[in-house]
């Protein structure tokens, strides 16, 4: 790590984050549809919400499953 700082120290207000990756990395973009969220409670009375992507805009719809 140190010597990629010192590579890229004469950069004009150099970060960390600023440092290019090298050119063989690749990567995934995750975009969730659709997310539920479950709390275990007594008497099989479990709270469960789902978050739906209504559109590309990141508009949710919150609904309550259970209880």
């Amino acid at each position: 790590m140190k010597q990629i700082e010192k590579k890229h120290d004469g950069d004009k207000a150099h970060e960390i984050k600023d440092i290019p990756c090298p050119e063989f990395w690749g990567g995934l973009r995750d975009v969730p549809l659709l997310i539920e969220f479950w709390q275990c409670r007594e008497h099989r009375l479990h709270d469960r919400f789902v978050y739906k992507r209504q559109t590309e805009d990141d508009d949710w719809k919150i609904m309550r499953l259970s209880p």
